[in-house]
């Protein structure tokens, strides 16, 4: 070839070239010469075999390798799903007496900005999940109530799954399937408080409005009323950085403003950018349940 030296009459390198963490020693360059005849196949003899070098890419789960024939497309996505699959959490059956049904309601707060998410009905159920006997809460959603109409005393079983975040939960177990109610327990009513009955849809919680209600009474006294709900609070610290976020949970009262019960704790404070807090002040509750009298 014109420019190059025949291959043959190269002298070999002294010796290989080595990495010891300095650079590479130089040494003389080979050249393969390439022909036209190079990408043809030769046939084996009899008897002997070919082996193919090993590629670093996957038969079935290989990616961005646009010549691929459709076959090999489908079992790659195949392989996709069966991976999607195997990382699928298994469901829980459980069953038992429900306690307890309140709203299932997230709060989202951004320093002194507040609104709500209406996720559906908590269910406090006293029973089994899985081996073990416990009370426990699951979460259903605003249809599935509709339908059974849940009432405390009512029997139910159904399979769920562990919530993902339980930041953003106050429920253990959810996403219900197989939702039976098995057993209605007729039950005299006592006066209240506490409110039980069949807790109405979500919209009139959202037309109510809320105030706060002290941790501490709401688990001493209000847990098994329609009323009483408990939120997992979810907080944007720094409007200019949203991925900045607190999580805690807040209670608070939905029934009427004259409840004996009642007692506001203190003002909830709600922290913000470079150390700042913003306090929510009784006004905000008054605002919210301004709408109804104090015995609706």
């Amino acid at each position: 070839m014109p420019g190059f030296s025949d291959p043959a009459q190269r002298e070999a390198p002294a010796g290989p070239s080595q990495i010891v963490d300095h650079t590479l020693q130089q040494g003389p360059a080979t050249f393969r010469p390439r022909t036209r005849h190079s990408r043809l196949r030769v046939r084996p003899s009899a008897g002997q075999t070919v082996r193919t070098p090993r590629s670093d890419r996957s038969p079935s789960c290989g990616q961005g390798y646009s010549g691929w024939t459709t076959s090999r497309i489908q079992i790659g996505e195949e392989c996709r799903l069966n991976l999607l699959r195997s990382n699928v959490a298994e469901k829980i059956s459980w069953n038992g007496v429900l306690i307890s049904v309140q709203p299932r309601i997230r709060l989202n707060r951004s320093f002194d900005q507040r609104s709500h998410t209406y996720l559906g009905y908590a269910l406090t159920v006293r029973g089994s999940i899985g081996s073990e006997a416990r009370e426990f809460l699951v979460g259903v959603g605003e249809g599935a109530h509709a339908k059974h109409h849940f009432r405390a005393g009512d029997a139910v079983s159904g399979d769920g799954l562990p919530v993902a975040d339980p930041r953003l939960e106050t429920v253990e177990f959810y996403k219900i399937s197989n939702l039976k109610v098995t057993g209605r327990e007729v039950r005299e009513e006592t006066p209240p408080p506490p409110w039980r009955g069949v807790p109405p849809p979500l919209p009139v919680y959202r037309e109510r409005g809320h105030r706060r209600l002290a941790a501490r009474t709401y688990q001493d006294k209000c847990t098994t009323c329609m009323w009483g709900c408990k939120m997992a609070a979810e907080m944007i610290i720094d409007q200019w950085n949203p991925g900045i976020r607190r999580y805690r949970t807040e209670t608070f009262c939905y029934g009427p403003r004259s409840c004996p019960l009642y007692q506001s704790g203190p003002a909830r404070k709600v922290p913000g950018r470079h150390g700042m807090s913003y306090t929510e002040e009784d006004w905000v509750d008054d605002d919210a349940t301004s709408r109804r009298g104090s015995d609706e």
